[in-house]
């Protein structure tokens, strides 16, 4: 195992973080319980937590993230969020914020996001096709 990774349990719903490999003394291994199983507390452990009983789990972040949403719940029923796709494809600001408010507007605000998005469009034409530099 390694340090500062997480591991998610065979067999529980025990997601773990490593802060101490003891791969000399029967494959064990030290850290910090990040998510309980309703049997192991949150919490440092040491000891006897055996590698071989945890596999790699990459995803534990990014889940606890992407599953989170801070006022309302106009984007949990869609299969990719926002800014997951707008992160992943690098998308800029203004392109971003309009592929957000077209996406939620049947969920939250109505036409009021999709004026939001037309003003978005309309920034991008100005500053991508009418601004003329100024030296």
């Amino acid at each position: 195992m390694e340090i500062g990774n997480f591991y998610k349990h065979k067999m529980r719903d025990l997601v773990v973080k490593c802060t101490k490999s003891n791969k000399n003394i029967n494959d064990t291994f030290c850290g910090y319980v990040v998510k309980g199983d309703g049997l192991t507390p949150k919490g440092g452990f040491k000891g006897d937590w055996l590698c071989f009983m945890f596999d790699p789990y990459f995803n534990y972040i990014q889940d606890i993230l992407t599953n989170t949403q801070v006022g309302g719940d106009h984007y949990k029923n869609l299969k990719i969020q926002p800014t997951e796709f707008i992160h992943a494809n690098n998308i800029p600001f203004i392109e971003g914020n309009i592929i957000k408010y077209v996406i939620r507007h049947r969920n939250k605000n109505g036409i009021e996001d999709l004026k939001k998005a037309k003003h978005y469009i309309d920034l991008l034409i100005q500053f991508e096709y009418e601004t003329t530099k100024v030296i």
